[in-house]
């Protein structure tokens, strides 16, 4: 049974809303999934009483992303689990410093790169190939979920192919055999697995070039703060 309108309005996730709305009105149901990225329906549910309010469904995107806990004790938003309560300023100024830090960027980028190569290095190995496949059809829905332009020709970069070794001669294979069969990448330039190994020296997962920051100028603001 759907909860009574009053016990709505004094849902955790309405008051976040009223918080981060404009004036009197509450922010809409549609702005704060997208702000949260959950399913407006999951949210309409939790709002309606239909479904509990968990750190799994919700709670920890909104801690992630807003910086915002939610106290059961008092019933209120607090900033970052501390003792102030939630306000829009606190919401404003916690996204800005995100966005302008490109230092907190590259270490989102290699934890996401860690928690990728912990997972394959736990897959079953019969099962290696199926959960790459599935974690590369993933990112693909996320791209398009979140209109990211120019996507197909970042995903054509790294959209496995199957090729075949072809022969320098130029000559036919012999009868009733088949040619070596290879996947290849269009990220990486090289021919033949040979010279990628040869030219690697540890750097197929390098991503220095992809930072945002000088590590430069970080060592000469450090000196600056001593």
């Amino acid at each position: 049974m759907p909860a009574p309108q009053l016990e709505r309005r004094d849902n955790p996730l309405r008051k976040l809303r009223i918080i981060l709305g404009n004036g009197p009105k509450p922010m809409h149901q549609d702005d704060f999934s997208q702000l949260i990225d959950i399913p407006v329906a999951t949210i309409r549910a939790i709002e309606a009483g239909r479904r509990e309010l968990t750190w799994e469904n919700c709670l920890g995107r909104i801690a992630y992303l807003l910086a915002a806990t939610f106290n059961a004790r008092d019933g209120q938003w607090h900033y970052m689990g501390t003792g102030h309560l939630y306000t829009l300023s606190f919401y404003k100024a916690f996204t800005d410093k995100r966005s302008k830090d490109p230092v907190l960027k590259a270490k989102c980028q290699h934890a996401l790169v860690q928690r990728t190569l912990d997972l394959f290095k736990a897959v079953p190995p019969d099962r290696w190939f199926a959960f790459f496949g599935c974690v590369m059809a993933k990112l693909k829905e996320a791209a398009i979920e979140f209109k990211i332009k120019g996507y197909s020709g970042i995903m054509d970069k790294t959209e496995p192919r199957w090729g075949i070794v072809q022969d320098t001669d130029g000559k036919r294979w012999p009868p009733d055999t088949l040619p070596e069969i290879v996947t290849y990448f269009r990220c990486f330039q090289y021919k033949n697995d040979s010279a990628l190994k040869a030219r690697d020296s540890g750097g197929l997962l390098d991503f220095r070039e992809w930072r945002e920051f000088n590590p430069a100028d970080s060592a000469s603001d450090s000196q600056a703060g001593s």
